[in-house]
């Protein structure tokens, strides 16, 4: 706060914050995390919920509760459903492998035969 003549009287002028203003500006400002939660929050409700969305009356922490629960139990049917495909891939994958292998011959065996078969024409 710096303190100066004020310009019509001659009297020290005061150029902080004085009043009611000052006190709900830093009663904002050491609120200011919570504020903007409860501002986003409301704000994702109005979305959510358009023309119903009473700020006053929120939906029961029950309802809420439960649907969360469902998800939870749908989660796990999914990731175990997923579980199972995984394994069903992988063992795909390793038939495939196999089978490529089978249709493929290994190189150096081939080279090894085609000398034996020149070796045999040769002598």
């Amino acid at each position: 706060m710096s303190i100066g003549l004020s310009s019509r009287s001659g009297r020290p002028r005061r150029s902080g914050r004085i009043g009611k203003h000052a006190a709900a500006q830093d009663f904002y400002e050491a609120h200011r995390s919570e504020l903007t939660m409860y501002a986003a929050a409301e704000k994702y409700l109005r979305g959510v919920l358009q023309k119903r969305f009473d700020p006053t009356k929120l939906p029961p922490i029950k309802k809420w509760s439960d649907e969360r629960e469902t998800c939870r139990q749908e989660l796990g049917g999914i990731n175990t459903e997923y579980a199972i495909l995984k394994n069903d891939v992988e063992n795909a994958e390793a038939i495939k492998r196999f089978a490529v292998e089978l249709m493929i011959p290994d190189e150096p065996q081939e080279r090894q035969q085609e000398k034996s078969k020149l070796k045999g024409l040769a002598i």
